[in-house]
């Protein structure tokens, strides 16, 4: 029995760890930290790689250590508030997996870089674990809390970085939109104070035109159409198409409220020069021809 925990005192040199960075104190366990995770899910070119914290660990046995293992001695990872193994975690020996996660150390392994990798489906959290002899000369087990050093690592589930900022671009693309509709619509071109306009051409009132949103409206002679993207961000144009028409003739609000505006009245004669909002009034082409328009 002596001999048994002479072997294991041997074996606890181990935790005589010098960290190549990093060497924080933690809780009662004296334990070190050796990173963290912060893992996000794949969106588009942006993928997850995983985090592998690392630490230089020098181990220190004696021989009567080595030969009582066969030369080989087994650690696992376990948690050190359960006492039980972890299994959501990928256990690494100079950049290699551990098989069935366990550290295999050989006497000729003096210093060793370990490294821990979360699983996608590790909990995120904060974790206090430690690196534990598998068996000791019929030893099943040895309290975790017993170890001199421990190690804390972390794991956080965090967005997809790129598509946060998709989201923050999209936000601000859409602020953006707001406002110049907001602008556009109630500043620069508002819609028009008269909400329908009647023509008659000598042959009595045709079908009224509905301004709806429209913040013009155009007669012309030619067939226009105003396309989407324009009325989208510019503003809806209505049109009146007669043969009537020689130039175009714009009909818009005017600088006071109710009045309205002309564009292109030098090509034709108007009755009135003030007309407001559910005003009538003529207009005369350059051949004489004359159109009654009532707001």
């Amino acid at each position: 029995m002596r001999n048994i925990y002479s072997v294991f005192l041997a074996v606890a040199i181990y935790v005589l760890m010098f960290l190549s960075s990093c060497k924080e104190q933690q809780d009662n366990y004296n334990s070190i930290f050796w990173g963290s995770t912060r893992q996000y899910p794949n969106f588009l070119f942006k993928i997850y790689e995983p985090v592998k914290m690392e630490q230089t660990l020098i181990f220190d046995f004696n021989e009567d250590a080595i030969e009582r293992w066969n030369g080989v001695i087994s650690f696992e990872l376990i948690d050190i508030n359960t006492k039980q193994k972890v299994d959501n975690i990928i256990l690494y020996k100079n950049g290699e997996v551990c098989e069935r996660n366990i550290l295999n150390i050989t006497k000729n392994d003096n210093e060793v870089v370990v490294g821990i990798e979360f699983l996608p489906d590790a909990p995120e959290g904060r974790y206090m674990l430690a690196l534990q002899p598998k068996k000791l000369s019929g030893i099943d087990r040895i309290d975790a809390v017993e170890l001199e050093q421990g190690i804390i690592i972390e794991k956080e589930d965090v967005m997809n970085p790129l598509a946060k900022w998709t989201i923050w671009v999209l936000i601000l693309v859409s602020m953006v939109l707001l406002a110049w509709f907001v602008i556009v619509h109630k500043f620069i071109n508002p819609k028009t104070y008269f909400s329908k306009v009647d023509f008659d051409y000598g042959l009595g009132a045709g079908r009224p035109i509905r301004m709806g949103y429209a913040y013009k409206l155009v007669c012309t002679n030619k067939n226009k159409k105003n396309s989407f993207w324009k009325k989208l961000f510019w503003g809806n144009v209505k049109y009146e198409v007669n043969e009537f028409w020689d130039k175009d003739f714009v009909i818009t609000n005017g600088v006071r409220y109710r009045q309205v505006r002309f564009e292109g009245r030098t090509h034709y004669q108007i009755s009135s020069n003030t007309v407001n909002r559910g005003d009538s009034f003529t207009v005369t082409n350059t051949r004489g021809h004359h159109v009654h328009i009532r707001l």
